[in-house]
């Protein structure tokens, strides 16, 4: 009591003002997994999969090693578009029923952290293409 009466003593609320957010909108665009195939993944670049490989630098992005923390099995492939500044996390669909919630947000907290130091926002989706998260 004493302690709460030390730091509220002098204290008055100061009024603000609410501010607009401007929210960011989802990207319903859906999933096109024809482009794990490697026969049609285009040549431009537009399209990065985990199975792209650059001749002169890393490929970006890369979650081989946010993968292996989940044991190496949970993301099955991933399709990035640098132009739009999304990837698309393809998952284990088996895999991902056995998790539960916590589980799940731990996953899509820590791809998401890695897709963000890209400047890349996150989608996970099954390998039928149904969302599971963002």
């Amino acid at each position: 009591m004493f302690l709460e009466s030390c730091f509220l003593v002098g204290w008055k609320p100061e009024p603000v003002l609410a501010q607009k957010t401007v929210g960011v909108q989802p990207d319903t665009e859906a999933v096109n997994l024809n482009f794990l195939q490697p026969d049609n993944l285009p040549n431009d670049g537009s399209v990065i999969t985990a199975d792209t490989i650059s001749q002169t630098k890393l490929t970006t992005p890369s979650f081989w090693w946010a993968d292996e923390q989940f044991g190496g099995k949970l993301l099955d492939n991933w399709l990035a578009y640098p132009s739009k500044g999304r990837v698309d996390l393809v998952v284990n669909r088996q895999l991902w029923s056995l998790l539960n919630y916590l589980g799940r947000y731990a996953f899509i907290n820590k791809m998401g952290n890695v897709a963000r130091d890209y400047d890349y926002n996150t989608r996970v989706f099954n390998q039928r293409g149904k969302p599971l998260g963002a």
